[in-house]
């Protein structure tokens, strides 16, 4: 299985470092001069959006910040869009998303009435670095995880396990790294 949390006897697991994204999100967004920190994720529907919010919130606390947390229903354009509407009244002015489709919602609610080059008013980081991502509409920064890597890691596994069926289960961490653009 890829980026599931649950414990199944003789299931291996690979696992995005969902720790180290939200600590990448949370030392630059902190590191750049944000204030007041958010996370936005709805962690009841996501194993890796509940362990990405709390590395952030935990981090953003170990460096003398307090981060809101913006907890939603789905993990989606349409949540991450909707919520931004809130966005300029909370003071916030940095952001991590859960992913990148929250992220790109965001980007599109909070740039309503702004020209195309023009910064976003608050900085804004994502995961996943979905192709979206680095288009010129968004530009977004973002938290990439190596879905190549992911992939030869669960064949592997796999093939391994097909050998030695009675193995333990296995979990294996694909690292993480931050994709600077220009939303942060």
């Amino acid at each position: 299985m890829i980026n599931k949390g649950n414990d199944i006897p003789f299931v291996d697991r690979i696992i995005s470092d969902d720790r180290m994204a939200g600590h990448l999100a949370a030392n630059h967004l902190i590191g750049s001069g944000v204030q007041r920190p958010a996370v936005m994720a709805a962690p009841a529907v996501s194993y890796t959006a509940r362990r990405r919010s709390e590395a952030f919130l935990a981090r953003c606390n170990q460096l003398g910040g307090e981060a809101q947390f913006l907890q939603l229903r789905v993990n989606d354009y349409k949540s991450g869009y909707d919520a931004a509407a809130e966005l300029s009244a909370s003071g916030i002015d940095g952001l991590f998303c859960a992913n990148d489709y929250m992220a790109c919602g965001v980007v599109d609610r909070v740039m309503q009435g702004l020209g195309r080059d023009d910064p976003p008013p608050l900085s804004i980081i994502g995961h996943d670095d979905i192709p979206q991502a680095s288009w010129a509409a968004y530009d977004l920064t973002t938290i990439r995880q190596p879905c190549d890597i992911q992939a030869e890691q669960t064949v592997d596994l796999l093939i391994s396990r097909m050998a030695e069926p009675d193995l333990t289960a296995r979990v294996e961490f694909t690292p993480v790294t931050l994709v600077k653009r220009r939303t942060a």
